[in-house]
């Protein structure tokens, strides 16, 4: 299967969303960037706008970021967070907490 960015451009870089939990299924653009870097921090702040929209519980997002790469200029790039308070650990989510999330999703990334 190929998987091309869904508009032409002049940034390489898309960011698609796969997982919405008000529209499963549903793929969603999160928008186009110049460089990995920001398509990445980008996805970060999706991930954050997700994590946020749940109320901190538990939610599995995933996005593909489409551009250049090892396998040419629409390499497809997979990413998958799963973040929140799960029901089942009896932990209680803090849905603010967000300046500490981001920090740790840059980090985890290489990114400052």
């Amino acid at each position: 299967m190929t998987i091309t960015p869904s508009t032409l451009t002049a940034l390489p870089y898309e960011v698609i969303a796969l997982s919405d939990r008000f529209a499963p299924g549903a793929w969603r653009s999160v928008g186009h960037y110049p460089d990995l870097d920001q398509a990445v921090r980008a996805r970060i702040e999706d991930v954050l706008q997700q994590l946020q929209g749940n109320d901190g519980w538990l939610v599995t997002a995933e996005h593909l970021v489409i551009g250049p790469g090892q396998d040419g200029p629409a390499t497809v790039h997979c990413c998958m967070t799963e973040i929140g308070a799960d029901p089942a650990s009896n932990r209680i989510p803090d849905p603010f907490n967000l300046d500490a999330t981001r920090s740790w999703l840059l980090a985890a990334h290489g990114l400052t």
